[in-house]
Formats: C-alpha cells, sequence, structure tokens
C-alpha cells in the first residue's frame, strides 16, 4: 500500500461492505420502517465507482483504460446477478438527521454489489491464470522432445 490513509480507507470500505452484505433489512434504532427503493442497477454502480476508485487510488498505479473498462464489463454481470437474485435495496431512517440517514443508505446498498464485483473480478482472474497454465502447459506438450539416438 503507498499509503496509510489509504490502506484505511480500503478497510473501512471492506467493513462496510461486510455489513451491507450480512445486513438485509435495517432498522435503524428499531424505530424506522425500511422502504424499498427500485434502483438496483445504480447501487451497482455506484458500489463499482466505490470499488474502482479505492483501487486505483489504493494501488498507485496510473489510469489503466483496459483494466478499468474490465471492471465495468464485470459490474454489469454484478448488476444483473443482484437484479436475478433479487437484491433489493433500501431506504434507512435514523433518528439523527438525514445525512446519516444518507449515509447509512448507501453503506447498506452498495454492500451487496461491492461483494458481488469483488468476488467475480477474483473469479476472472482465477479463470485467466487456469488458462495461461494450460496454454503453458500445451504448449510445453507439443514442445518437441529430446532427439533419440538412432543406431
Amino acid at each position: 500500500m503507498k499509503s496509510k490513509l489509504v490502506f484505511a480507507a480500503l478497510l473501512t470500505a471492506l467493513t462496510c461492505m461486510l455489513v451491507g452484505f450480512s445486513v438485509s433489512i435495517v432498522h435503524a434504532q428499531g424505530e424506522a420502517q425500511t422502504v424499498e427503493a427500485p434502483l438496483t442497477f445504480g447501487w451497482i454502480i455506484v458500489a463499482w465507482l466505490i470499488y474502482s476508485f479505492t483501487g486505483f487510488f489504493a494501488s498507485g498505479e496510473t489510469f489503466n483504460g483496459v483494466k478499468f473498462a474490465r471492471t465495468f464489463i464485470i459490474t454489469i454481470v454484478a448488476a444483473f446477478i443482484a437484479i436475478a437474485l433479487k437484491v433489493s435495496p433500501g431506504n434507512v431512517t435514523t433518528q439523527y438527521g438525514p445525512i446519516l440517514d444518507q449515509i447509512a443508505t448507501v453503506i447498506l446498498n452498495t454492500g451487496p454489489g461491492i461483494t458481488l464485483i469483488y468476488l467475480l473480478e477474483k473469479l476472472w482472474k482465477i479463470v485467466s491464470n487456469i488458462k495461461t497454465k494450460l496454454e503453458k502447459a500445451k504448449e510445453i506438450a507439443s514442445a518437441p522432445g529430446p532427439p533419440t539416438p538412432t543406431a
């Protein structure tokens, strides 16, 4: 990690992701009703922005358009998976005011999206590594062997 601040931000984002993923419906202080919001696809895009910017700033690398486009394609797949799994976003109402309501809503609704994007990204890397290893094994298997002595 380039910076302790970026590392702390990444840990905070992962913690928020875990909380958002493990809590499907939130009743803040036990008084509020959860209201279903119809923007599943939009919340996945917001989760992707958080995931992309956190990864970009944590890596310290220059902007890579191919990597950025690949994560966006994975995000679209994650959005369709979230819609198929009926991951419904919600609105959180606390007794402390609208700003905290918005923060809690963002944490709740981006958690499942960040988790899906992260898991699909890791799956993509695993499949790519397996493909590379199989291609190398195929090259080694098709290479000519050592010369055989003739009499």
